[in-house]
């Protein structure tokens, strides 16, 4: 019972802290739709990830559009940048040809999000995501993966419109969580192994465990965590009842 607590504690803990990522992540959405002289710029965008997001520990943010490979060529040469990718090396370089792309149009300028024009459709679960019908409404979390960076974590993303040049253009918030600021949550549980949409890191050896799980921004989340063995008095007290 006492590991069970644990499980339900460390497992409270994380959904807290998925809980504020995605608080955060509505608050940019606000931000995108609030500004409409001209839109927001990216200037602005890199002042507000500093001021709401860096204090939280969740710096990593972009907004991204939809781009279908007939309109690539307009997109880049409105930002005045290639639709890029990046491998383990951090070289960058332009994406190969496909159907659609999900480029960064606004970026945080902390890791991963960089560089304007980063294509993020690659990423495991965005394009899903992004397709998502409750991602118009509320926000949504891909599973956890293994960026193009070697980075471990996943992504809250959520609709959001931007208003400029006397039009609204469609796109979407996206805010990157480190597996590592999820961990962080559980204080008390140094060992643990986190499962998000059906990916797991952490392996426990085969070790006896118990977990616990929730639900949240349309995402399973299960928290396992290693089951203590009995000692000092509670061990002794079956053999005195006998």
């Amino acid at each position: 019972r006492d590991s069970e607590r644990r499980a339900d504690v460390a497992a409270a803990e994380i959904r807290g802290h998925v809980a504020q990522g995605a608080a955060l992540a509505e608050s940019l959405r606000r931000f995108m739709v609030g500004v409409a002289d001209g839109g927001v710029t990216n200037e602005q965008f890199e002042g507000i990830a500093s001021s709401w997001l860096s204090p939280a520990g969740l710096a990593g943010a972009a907004w991204i559009e939809q781009v279908p490979a007939s309109r690539r060529a307009t997109y880049e040469r409105r930002i005045g940048r290639p639709i890029v990718t990046r491998d383990r090396r951090g070289t960058v370089a332009p994406v190969p040809p496909r159907s659609s792309y999900l480029p960064a149009t606004l970026v945080s300028g902390i890791a991963p999000m960089v560089l304007a024009g980063l294509d993020l459709g690659s990423e495991s679960g965005m394009t899903a995501a992004v397709a998502r019908e409750r991602t118009l409404f509320d926000v949504s979390a891909t599973p956890l993966a293994t960026l193009r960076d070697g980075t471990r974590g996943f992504f809250l993303v959520k609709s959001a419109q931007r208003l400029g040049r006397g039009a609204v253009e469609p796109g979407f918030v996206v805010l990157f969580v480190p597996e590592s600021w999820l961990r962080a949550a559980a204080t008390d549980t140094p060992r643990l192994q986190l499962t998000v949409g059906g990916t797991s890191s952490g392996d426990l050896e085969g070790v006896p465990a118990v977990r616990s799980g929730f639900t949240e921004a349309g995402q399973r989340f299960e928290v396992v965590v290693p089951r203590r063995s009995v000692h000092g008095a509670a061990a002794v007290m079956p053999w005195i009842v006998l």
